[in-house]
């Protein structure tokens, strides 16, 4: 199931295109770290990272997360 959705190895395609990422503390924290780190190591300009510090589901950063999903394009294009 993993490799369904790692996107590691799509970086060079990815670095040109707007992307968020936004990451929680769950099992999939690490795996979004390395996209991020990969994506700015290929030089992509367009790319939001967000982290907040909860669970999955963001059960108590729900209002967090749509704010931060709301102003993306802002963030892109102060």
């Amino acid at each position: 199931m993993k490799q369904k959705w790692d996107y590691t190895g799509f970086v060079s395609q990815l670095k040109d295109r707007p992307l968020l990422v936004v990451s929680a503390d769950d099992e999939t924290l690490r795996s979004n770290q390395e996209f991020v780190i990969a994506m700015k190591s290929v030089g992509a300009t367009r790319l939001t990272d967000v982290h907040l510090p909860t669970d999955h589901l963001f059960d108590d950063h729900r209002i967090a997360l749509q704010i931060a999903v709301l102003d993306w394009p802002i963030m892109l294009n102060p």
